[in-house]
């Protein structure tokens, strides 16, 4: 049995802007000085996911504003992931007048902070008290998937443990957040073996996965997975053995719901090592029969390799 962490997720948070470098070598002016220059500028769309999320926060962008007030080279500085995405597709169409050098149009660097408030009258400094919030959970977050990954796994308790309590700071309408780092704290404990206190946490990741309300939802087939693997190795196979069917029955719906391409791809490989840890528990318990069609299931899955986010 292995604690398996979806990919779905991690995608969601390691979302990486490409652009180009802001050019060093240009003169600096201030946010200050640079407003008073700007001519034309479009209110960033508020992104549905980060919404969905009660995402909120401050994106810090770098620009060069061009010779011709043109903005170019924009580079996220720090803020959500999710949020830069708006930042950048806003700032690209922002105008300002020219610099002067000496008489002559010049091109500039400056740093711009970009609010996103679901409620317009929400200050800027509860904001930036939000983002701060964000960077520590997400820093955090980081952390722990690597050490995870890296197999330090008494680290990765202590940090994943600190995950927890830095989502339990969020808005409470961060629920996502919640469900990962319990997921993540129960996957440290799981694989050192100490699968009571997994359990418990995986319990959790359950239950604010079922809190989501998206019964065909990814996270909550593998919460369900997640759950299903501790209930066996704690003992209580039965339990077990009816919740890794409902996470088949989960997955195939989330697979049937997605249009993605690689999603599906995605799924299908969640849900055949769901099958096979069934198909495992079910050998355990002397029921070699059905262990066998859940065998014959999994081998008939076809993953396609090299697929990349849509």
């Amino acid at each position: 049995m292995i604690a398996h962490e979806l990919p779905v997720i991690t995608l969601l948070f390691a979302l990486l802007i490409s652009a180009r470098a802001s050019d060093d070598s240009l003169p600096k002016v201030s946010p200050e000085e640079a407003a008073k220059h700007l001519l034309s500028w479009a209110k960033p769309k508020y992104p549905p996911l980060a919404q969905s999320m009660h995402l909120q926060g401050i994106v810090e962008v770098e620009i060069t504003i061009t010779e011709s007030g043109t903005v170019a080279s924009p580079k996220a500085i720090s803020g959500s992931p999710i949020l830069m995405v708006a930042a950048l597709d806003s700032i690209m169409a922002w105008r300002y007048t020219p610099f002067l050098i000496d008489g002559k149009p010049a091109a500039v660097r400056t740093t711009l902070k970009i609010p996103f408030a679901l409620d317009e009258s929400t200050d800027e400094a509860k904001l930036k008290q939000e983002a701060e919030t964000n960077n520590k959970y997400f820093a955090a977050e980081d952390l722990c998937r690597k050490q995870i990954e890296k197999r330090d796994l008494r680290s990765a308790e202590s940090n994943c443990g600190r995950v927890v309590a830095l989502s339990a700071e969020l808005h409470p309408a961060r629920k996502l957040e919640r469900v990962i780092a319990y997921r993540l704290l129960g996957n440290a404990l799981f694989l050192q073996k100490k699968f009571t206190p997994a359990l418990e946490n995986y319990q959790k990741e359950l239950e604010l996965s079922e809190q989501m309300g998206k019964p065909d939802g990814d996270d909550l087939a593998a919460a369900q997975h997640h759950v299903a693997n501790g209930l066996w190795a704690t003992g209580r196979r039965g339990e077990a053995d009816a919740l890794y069917s409902k996470s088949e029955a989960t997955y195939r719906r989330a697979h049937e719901h997605i249009d993605s391409e690689f999603l599906k791809n995605e799924y299908t490989k969640n849900l055949k090592s769901i099958l096979m840890d069934h198909a495992a528990l079910l050998r355990d318990m002397g029921d070699a029969t059905n262990a066998a069609v859940l065998e014959k299931q999994a081998s008939a899955l076809v993953i396609k390799p090299g697929l990349r986010p849509d």
